[in-house]
């Protein structure tokens, strides 16, 4: 009788962690420079069209809700992406796992596995994490790909795969 041991995996810890320090940064760089630009013409004596300049303090409370909202919204894009998204490996078959309130699960056979290539940026690397790549493929002309994303320890994963 076959062992159906698996076990789950999903995208890397740390580039889950780069990912919202970056949309912490960017956002708060992007506030940073619309109102030192603001503040810098209303220093310098510079008149906004349409008498803006008597409502800088209501623009730049603006700017703050709109960066706060986007923030908000990226980060709970990222965390509930990274958590619902998780493959396993079994000894026969790669399992695929996505979605919370529809889920979807999709079974591929380890045996018709024609390719598995892993990419790296920079950063991945870094961060000891990349993209898998696997193509399936079987007579009668079926071919399918797979694309894990950010996965840590590609390498371990890449030999998991072709040696199951």
């Amino acid at each position: 009788m076959e062992n159906k041991q698996s076990t789950t995996y999903r995208g890397s810890t740390g580039l889950f962690v780069a990912r919202l320090i970056a949309v912490l940064l960017v956002t708060d760089i992007a506030y940073s420079v619309v109102s030192t630009f603001l503040l810098g013409l209303i220093a310098n004596g510079i008149q906004l069209p349409f008498d803006l300049h008597h409502h800088t303090a209501i623009l730049l409370m603006l700017f703050s809700f709109g960066k706060i909202v986007f923030q908000t919204w990226a980060i709970i894009r990222i965390a509930i992406s990274w958590t619902t998204t998780s493959f396993s490996i079994t000894q026969t078959h790669l399992v695929t796992h996505k979605g919370v309130l529809t889920s979807q699960q999709t079974m591929y056979d380890l045996h018709l596995i024609r390719s598995v290539v892993i990419h790296q940026s920079l950063l991945e690397k870094l961060l000891r994490c990349g993209t898998i790549c696997i193509e399936f493929s079987a007579s009668g002309g079926y071919t399918d790909a797979v694309t894990l994303p950010g996965i840590s320890n590609p390498k371990h994963i890449e030999h998991l795969l072709r040696h199951q």
